[in-house]
């Protein structure tokens, strides 16, 4: 779990909760993001306890991004969208301004392009990893540095690499922080 000030906003930032979000508590916040492994391979059940456990978090704005667990989302349906709560940002290759910070996601995980057009963003989640940067020794997005390195935002938030450096880490002008929890 990773806490930062942003333009005036509290955020807190983790991901690869795997099922186990009930366990975890959360200090409030103003926004909340999770990036991505709410449950374990599209297991519907967890995701909708996911969501309902999310929705109830102390903060005022709460973004999820998918990852390579929550494979229900590489086949969106409508069904699926309507579990996704009113109050919950579901991004992935789109982004949402809160409050003058411009947050975005792009889909960096398995067998999804990993692309998004060329925005000013202040804050990038996704839930893979950019290549050798925190990501164990090279499961990274080599594309993602790239496109890191070109959108340069002030943090660049991922999880997927449990066993990664959890540090911030300043490249540029750009702070990486890995968000993954470890797993038990």
């Amino acid at each position: 779990m990773f806490e930062f000030k942003i333009k005036g906003l509290k955020v807190i930032a983790l991901s690869d909760t795997h099922g186990l979000h009930r366990n975890i508590p959360l200090p409030p916040c103003d926004v909340l993001i999770h990036a991505g492994d709410a449950c374990d391979f599209g297991n519907k059940e967890q995701l909708k306890d996911f969501f309902d456990w999310y929705q109830e978090q102390p903060a005022q704005y709460k973004i999820f991004v998918s990852g390579n667990h929550d494979t229900n989302f590489e086949t969106a349906n409508s069904s699926l969208e309507k579990m996704i709560p009113q109050d919950i940002v579901y991004l992935e290759n789109n982004l949402i301004q809160i409050k003058g910070v411009i947050f975005a996601s792009i889909a960096a995980r398995p067998r999804l392009q990993c692309w998004v057009e060329k925005e000013p963003v202040d804050v990038l989640i996704t839930h893979g990893a950019p290549f050798g940067i925190q990501d164990e020794g090279g499961k990274g997005c080599k594309d993602l540095t790239n496109l890191i390195q070109s959108l340069a935002p002030q943090y660049a938030l991922f999880g997927h690499c449990h066993k990664g450096n959890k540090s911030p880490l300043w490249i540029g002008e750009t702070i990486y922080v890995n968000v993954a929890l470890e797993r038990p």
